[in-house]
């Protein structure tokens, strides 16, 4: 018995090695291209980390903030800032756990980002700003406009569901965030989870309508970003899928006093239950949908939804 444990022992010794040098690797073959450069842009230091963002063009200030996912970050908004930046001072930040902003280890939920958003707004835009969000990012932006008297209006861009929204944490989500942070096996699932070929995959099912609109840029961007900083991006994806960062916005959606907006691809998952979710709860909402489109029309269809954005806000181009 005592040679039977030794034996398993030095197995999982040699297993955990193994499984340490095949993150290192992974890790130096995401990040080898460096796309996501940050000498471009500027960092603000938040007291949970240093954010990254960007500034361009001139007016009254927009803040574009990319969907909540370990793989994202706001390369998804860099085809859609210049035509918004000839209205607009248009900012975009990587939000933290993605990106090239800091990955703490901490549980991520969405009161941490409302945090986030009223401190930027604060501290780095210092006026009256209209918010943009995408995706699991629309609930902390909206209950941001709750804390900080700046946000003026707001425009979601394919949000989810409300019932997607409201599945919250149960018994076994704190063993499952624990689990999914763990050093090195926490790092192999997570880096299983986002290999190159699972974010393909999900690109072609979910983020565009045509795959001709695909970029191979824009899959090695994802790929790179949900591995940068040594994978740490595994503390952010251990809080969604243990449900941390969801929330019951309902109530928020229909008793908003600020002019709310709402994009959807038509080509998007539950585009339809999401439109008419969001109408029956505030009729006064304004919507576009647009065609040809799933859930990135920000970089999929930028020139619509800049047009999209002008109809909504009553911009003249």
């Amino acid at each position: 018995m005592k040679k039977f444990f030794k034996k398993l022992f030095s197995l999982t010794a040699l297993f955990s090695v193994l499984l340490f040098l095949l993150n290192k690797f992974i890790y130096a073959l995401a990040t080898v291209k460096n796309l996501l450069r940050s000498d471009d842009g500027s960092f603000y230091e938040w007291k949970y980390g240093n954010i990254y963002y960007q500034k361009e063009g001139s007016g009254p200030a927009l803040l574009l903030v990319h969907d909540l996912r370990c793989d994202s970050s706001s390369y998804d908004f860099s085809r859609l800032v210049r035509p918004l930046s000839e209205h607009y001072t248009v900012y975009t930040l990587d939000l933290l756990g993605c990106g090239r902003s800091d990955r703490p280890n901490l549980t991520y939920t969405n009161f941490l980002y409302v945090q986030l958003l009223e401190c930027f707004i604060r501290d780095v835009i210092k006026q009256p700003v209209i918010v943009a969000s995408a995706g699991q990012s629309v609930p902390f932006a909206l209950l941001a406009s709750r804390c900080s008297d700046l946000i003026t209006e707001e425009i979601f861009i394919n949000p989810q569901s409300f019932r997607d929204q409201s599945r919250y944490p149960d018994k076994n989500s704190k063993l499952v965030r624990l689990a999914i942070s763990l050093p090195v096996f926490g790092t192999a699932y997570y880096n299983f989870q986002f290999c190159y070929q699972k974010i393909l995959g999900f690109a072609r099912e979910t983020y565009f309508a045509s795959h001709g609109d695909m970029s191979a840029q824009y899959i090695n961007t994802c790929y790179e970003s949900a591995h940068l900083m040594k994978s740490s991006g595994r503390f952010l994806y251990a809080s969604l899928a243990s449900g941390y960062t969801n929330m019951n916005i309902a109530p928020m959606v229909s008793s908003s006093k600020i002019p709310l907006h709402l994009i959807v691809g038509k080509e998007a998952q539950n585009a339809g239950v999401v439109l008419e979710q969001f109408k029956q709860l505030n009729d006064s909402i304004d919507s576009c949908i647009l065609p040809y489109a799933k859930q990135i029309p920000q970089f999929e269809r930028p020139d619509q939804t800049a047009k999209a954005f002008f109809k909504l806000l009553q911009v003249s181009e």
